[in-house]
């Protein structure tokens, strides 16, 4: 019979959250490539960056107080118009075969000093179909594509392991 291999340590565990939110960095990269690559990145965000709270959730049976310091942090992700996007973007990716993406790009006309009409073309690249996030952590988001919003869903989730390892790590 094989041997079940030990526990992992609180510590372990913050370890493993933080190699997920290292590919969820290079996964916001990948959203500013070219084609296909640029779908994987958006691809890999979602996936990656929802695998770094499910595995700092395996703290709550080896730590006293998880679920007490978790609880506001899931409630703060819950309703939060970006974070929720990339949860429901996994979820359609893992589920239904998803994605509900689009390429975008945005065009800005404005006028130079001598009142001639510019077009400012700017790339960028995969955005949420239908309805966009439009809010996180309670400020607007101007338009912007999946590389740009990742970054701040990264942001959001650094700080959470980092909370994570400030506390439970030896």
């Amino acid at each position: 019979m094989p041997q079940r291999s030990e526990e992992p340590s609180p510590a372990d565990i913050i370890q493993r959250a933080r190699r997920f939110l290292r590919l969820t960095e290079l996964a916001c990269e990948l959203c500013e490539s070219p084609g296909d690559y640029a779908e994987l990145g958006a691809h890999s965000v979602a996936i990656y960056g929802r695998s770094v709270t499910l595995v700092l959730q395996k703290l709550r049976s080896r730590v006293d107080g998880f679920d007490e310091w978790y609880a506001p942090h899931r409630q703060l992700m819950a309703s939060d118009d970006l974070m929720r996007q990339f949860v429901e973007l996994r979820n359609s990716l893992l589920k239904e075969g998803g994605p509900d993406l689009m390429f975008a790009q945005h065009v800005r006309v404005s006028k130079n000093d001598a009142g001639e009409v510019v077009f400012d073309n700017h790339f960028v690249g995969f955005a949420f179909r239908g309805s966009p996030p439009t809010s996180h952590l309670g400020s607007v988001l101007p338009p912007t594509g999946i590389a740009q919003q990742g970054r701040l869903y990264v942001r959001y989730l650094a700080g959470l392991v980092d909370q994570a390892e400030q506390r439970w790590s030896a």
